[in-house]
């Protein structure tokens, strides 16, 4: 059962979009909103199944695609790719990692659910994210949020997972 809010890739889901039928089967589609901004309609069983990923963005690398500065080369940077990861977990129960984060109740506070202001955080509170770091929660049991973040190593983690 897919509710307003699930993340699929790039695509939020919105609101529910029509009903297409073939024969005596009825395949529901879904308005969304792309993280480049774009709104599109898709068909649910696409995003389940991950065959949608974007509003094409992602195919035809358009210019919304680069807005916030951190794709290079149709690539995201290493910041915007751990936004996308951190969300992903969050909020895609798609996601592998979902049970241990989202659905666990872990979240993402709502300043950080906009790229921008995570990366400036990430760069302006913790630094230059040292080579085979990660993201890493300081207190497991809370969220994404100002002052329960740290650069950790895999080792670190792992210790930290009490």
């Amino acid at each position: 059962m897919a509710n307003a809010g699930d993340r699929f890739g790039r695509l939020t889901l919105h609101s529910p979009g029509k009903n297409v039928y073939y024969g005596n089967q009825v395949n529901r589609k879904w308005n969304c909103i792309c993280d480049c901004g774009n709104k599109t309609e898709v068909f649910l069983s696409n995003l389940s199944k991950g065959n949608t990923k974007s509003c094409g963005c992602l195919l035809i690398g358009c210019k919304k695609n680069f807005k916030h500065g951190h794709y290079m080369n149709r690539k995201p940077t290493i910041y915007y790719s751990v936004w996308q990861h951190m969300m992903s977990r969050c909020e895609n129960k798609n996601n592998t990692n979902y049970h241990r984060y989202g659905g666990r109740g872990i979240k993402v506070c709502e300043q950080f659910r906009d790229p921008i202001t995570f990366i400036n955080y990430l760069k302006n509170e913790l630094g230059d994210r040292p080579k085979d770091y990660s993201i890493d929660r300081i207190d497991n049991s809370k969220g994404y949020e100002p002052g329960n973040l740290q650069w950790a190593t895999a080792k670190q983690q792992r210790a930290n997972q009490g």
